[in-house]
């Protein structure tokens, strides 16, 4: 008589685990997917809070005065924008201009933008936030302003920092024809004050939500009924002239 006894699995207990495996991982997926969603989420809002406090910094260094949108004292070359502006000051790493949410198949990559060798005009143009550069990178907004191109906002302009946006996640779609080898959605440098075909806020996280950076320094994440009309919930100036969320106020 065989005294040994078969320890093995049958064919159908290693199926009936395996099927439980399998549904464990079915139920754990979804979740751990949101969680790196949530996770991408909080690191744009630290890019964004690390710009805004740059840009504070700026200013107690610049009499209040907000960076311009476009620095047209470059010292070489043309005008650049004002994260080019941030970096050459050492304010700022390289790689904060990147959303680490925004994965747009063939999208423009800014490894080669940021390191800003003297010839190159297009220079953080395509960060993936977008500055309030209406009313806070200069002052076109402003009525009858002698030099508003050059002029942004200082410290003392904006009574209601906490309800005045400086920063939002930003998206140009589509890029003009025949940029970056054919890529048609990319970030911008700056955003519009009100509805706009091609240059808006980008609610690019979760439940639709789009980071923001507000003047007196917090940042949060607006969510939005519609991603293709952002400004319903980012009031426009356009929509609410005496009660938006961009203006100096």
């Amino acid at each position: 008589m065989n005294k040994h006894k078969n320890n093995a699995f049958t064919l159908i207990e290693l199926l009936v685990v395996i099927s439980i495996i399998a549904l464990i991982i079915s139920i754990l997926l979804p979740a751990l997917s949101a969680a790196r969603e949530a996770g991408r989420g909080v690191s744009c809002l630290s890019n964004q809070k690390q710009i805004v406090m740059a840009m504070v910094v700026y200013s107690n260094e610049n009499n209040g005065y907000f960076p311009p949108y476009l620095n047209s004292a470059h010292p070489v070359g043309p005008q650049r924008p004002w994260g080019n502006t941030l970096l050459r000051l050492g304010f700022l790493p390289t790689d904060i201009f990147t959303c680490p949410t925004y994965r747009v198949q063939d999208a423009y990559s800014l490894e080669d933008a940021v390191v800003e060798p003297a010839t190159d005009q297009q220079s953080l143009y395509w960060s993936h936030y977008g500055y309030n550069f209406y009313h806070i990178g200069s002052s076109f907004r402003i009525p009858s302003h002698p030099n508003p191109a050059n002029t942004p906002a200082r410290t003392e302009d904006v009574r209601k920092g906490a309800q005045t946006i400086v920063l939002v996640d930003s998206e140009y779609n589509p890029l003009p024809p025949g940029y970056f080898g054919g890529t048609n959605i990319g970030g911008y440098y700056v955003v519009q004050d009100f509805p706009h075909p091609v240059l808006n806020p980008h609610a690019r996280h979760a439940q639709h939500a789009v980071n923001v950076a507000w003047f007196d320094g917090h940042v949060s994440a607006v969510k939005v009924a519609d991603p293709l009309q952002p400004y319903v919930e980012l009031t426009s100036v356009s929509t609410e002239p005496l009660n938006n969320l961009w203006d100096r106020k």
